[in-house]
């Protein structure tokens, strides 16, 4: 936790460069909002947000088949992938490359990853196949 000092300063901060907001910016918001641009946009980026998870679901049962499984989320930018299959009684405690991270969450007593967290929103089709194919292969060279 932060000193309090520094959270009553930073506070103060704030109100010092954010005052009255910003007029401007409200006004292009509002107008967006009633002409239905802003509703436009979200129906545009569910349905690519959908796609892409559909896209990353097709891939994992392509490459991993029944070594893997998911529950298809109705919403977020998430995939949380079952590993346990795959990840019985191999070391993956030096896991961690550039790309990825495995801990053990929320259980001390847990001693190896259960599940993945694959993050599909920023990932066009190619990259989330790229993606799960690298995470396939190196999976598969973890040792025992």
């Amino acid at each position: 936790m932060a000193d309090q000092h520094f959270i009553k300063r930073a506070a103060q901060e704030i109100v010092l460069i954010d005052r009255q907001g910003n007029t401007i910016t409200e006004h292009v918001l509002s107008d967006l909002m009633e002409s239905g641009e802003v509703k436009r946009h979200i129906r545009k980026v569910r349905q690519q947000y959908k796609e892409r998870r559909n896209h990353a679901a097709k891939e994992f049962q392509r490459i991993f088949g029944d070594q893997i499984s998911f529950i298809l989320p109705t919403g977020g930018l998430a995939i949380w992938v079952d590993i346990s299959k795959l990840s019985k009684g191999k070391n993956l405690a030096n896991f961690d490359n550039d790309d990825s991270t495995l801990n053990v969450f929320f259980n001390k007593t847990q001693k190896e990853p259960s599940h993945i967290r694959f993050g599909f929103g920023s990932l066009n089709e190619y990259e989330i196949t790229q993606s799960i194919d690298k995470l396939f292969q190196t999976l598969s060279d973890v040792e025992p």
